[in-house]
């Protein structure tokens, strides 16, 4: 289990949660939450046969099929990809934060 980031903490935390909410929350995002050692595989993988394979495991439907028609922008982009991985898996569980805490708090209706 990796620990939660200090933004998504602060997104928590200024979400106005009760305590259920956050249990809640917390069982939620272990299941949906992305993972660094993961992401860096595929990310390699895609360094050696497919572009892309990171983007789509990170949910960047876009970037994931740009790598895959461009050899990963001949390359250059898996590398960076490769260099970023914690910026872009740290993103990607932001999002999945936001998401989350929104239809939490959709589910009080």
């Amino acid at each position: 289990m990796e620990a939660m980031s200090l933004r998504i903490l602060n997104l928590i935390k200024e979400s106005g949660l009760t305590e259920k909410e956050k249990e809640q929350f917390n069982l939620e995002f272990e299941r949906r939450r992305k993972s660094e050692t993961t992401a860096l595989i595929l990310t390699a993988i895609g360094c050696v046969f497919v572009g892309g394979i990171g983007r789509f495991y990170l949910g960047n439907t876009g970037m994931g099929i740009l790598y895959l028609l461009t050899g990963g922008i001949i390359g250059i982009g898996t590398l960076y990809d490769l260099i970023k991985i914690k910026d872009l898996v740290e993103e990607a569980n932001y999002k999945i934060a936001a998401q989350l805490i929104q239809e939490i708090k959709y589910m009080r209706k």
